[in-house]
């Protein structure tokens, strides 16, 4: 029984090992410096810590309003991932994240909305890039497609079938100030990385956020401070 309810489980769905479409995709991203590649290094083992060893980790990340630019963590992430741990690296985007808009730049559109409602291969809408060697694909094309995409007994058996073919799947939301996106992906996240950039949010702010994750049953792994400047040069920093 268990052998056929898997068969019309997966019905319609692309196999893990057939291979995503091999498509260029330009990020027309600089390359990081490297203190910020050894933070980020960092910033991936102790994600690794709190989700202990689970396969196909998902992590989402969420800035508090544009200027955070959570989409360059995402896909700095994702470089270091790939080049740096040799881990198969899958970046979502949701509608009108930064990673989504640079999909749409190279014109490509396919979305998961209009693959788990069908027939169609789940390696339509996914993309391989060479720099960093990265898959980058797009959850949503569509402004208010989310909420109904994340409760389709499809699409949760279709994110069961990238986290066997991914090792981590990097979700990029848009800013929280944005919309609930970033709350809406947060439960079918693994963790959720709160992106702010340092000295200029306050508190409150960044405690309004935490609780619009955890109100959708969200798990907050941490906040990453973006653009942090030090009033002592770094390398005296890490010596206390």
């Amino acid at each position: 029984m268990s052998r056929i309810y898997e068969a019309l489980e997966y019905a319609g769905l692309a196999p893990v090992e057939e291979p995503a479409n091999e498509v260029e995709v330009k990020l027309s991203l600089p390359r990081p410096l490297p203190a910020f590649e050894e933070k980020l290094l960092g910033l991936f083992q102790r994600i690794e810590g709190l989700l202990d060893s689970r396969s196909g980790r998902v992590v989402s990340f969420a800035g508090l309003s544009d200027s955070d630019d959570s989409s360059t963590y995402v896909l700095e992430m994702a470089r270091v991932g790939a080049n740096r741990l040799n881990k198969r690296v899958l970046v979502l985007a949701t509608y009108q994240s930064g990673c989504a808009r640079k999909l749409q730049e190279c014109g490509l559109s396919n979305g998961w909305e209009g693959i788990t409602h069908s027939a169609r291969s789940i390696n339509e809408a996914v993309f391989q890039i060479s720099d960093p060697a990265i898959a980058i694909s797009q959850l949503t094309t569509s402004k208010d497609s989310l909420s109904t995409l994340l409760t389709s007994p499809r699409f949760m058996n279709t994110l069961r079938l990238m986290r066997k073919r991914y090792d981590w799947i990097l979700v990029d939301t848009p800013a929280l100030g944005n919309g609930l996106d970033a709350a809406l992906v947060s439960p079918i996240a693994d963790g959720t990385v709160v992106v702010v950039n340092a000295g200029k949010t306050r508190w409150q702010v960044i405690r309004h956020a935490v609780d619009q994750i955890a109100a959708q049953q969200g798990n907050v792994l941490g906040v990453a401070l973006n653009r942090r400047r030090y009033m002592i040069p770094d390398f005296i920093y890490r010596q206390l």
